[in-house]
């Protein structure tokens, strides 16, 4: 018996994103196992950028991410949330992404990430 629309939507959300971050990490020191795959002269080119994300309205939403709050409001003001992410270069693979409060900077992000970066790395 096919699974409805409705009850696809419902089990979802029962998913914790723990276990999304756990196979990420997993996939992370699998992948760099081999120092010689995706080098660029034997070094691995890794760039961090970050963006502002508009989420959809929900009071689950607002809750975790909070309203956008600019010095001057015009209207009723979206949730917001902040991306960053490390991306090896040469294959294109993100190796750490996170996502936080539209009021936590992006060079706060990328200094935490960091951080974490190079202990999977080292590790992997």
């Amino acid at each position: 018996m096919p699974t409805s629309k409705q009850a696809f939507s419902k089990a979802r959300y029962k998913i914790s994103h723990s276990g999304f971050k756990e196979l990420a990490h997993f996939g992370v020191n699998n992948f760099y196992q081999d120092n010689s795959y995706g080098t660029w002269r034997g070094y691995r080119v890794i760039a961090a950028d970050g963006s502002s994300l508009r989420l959809p309205n929900s009071e689950e939403i607002v809750n975790e991410f909070g309203l956008f709050k600019p010095n001057v409001t015009s209207g009723k003001m979206p949730p917001i949330a902040r991306i960053s992410l490390f991306i090896d270069l040469c294959t294109s693979f993100i190796i750490n992404a996170r996502m936080e409060r539209w009021d936590v900077s992006e060079q706060t992000m990328a200094q935490e990430q960091l951080v974490e970066v190079v202990n999977n790395l080292s590790n992997g």
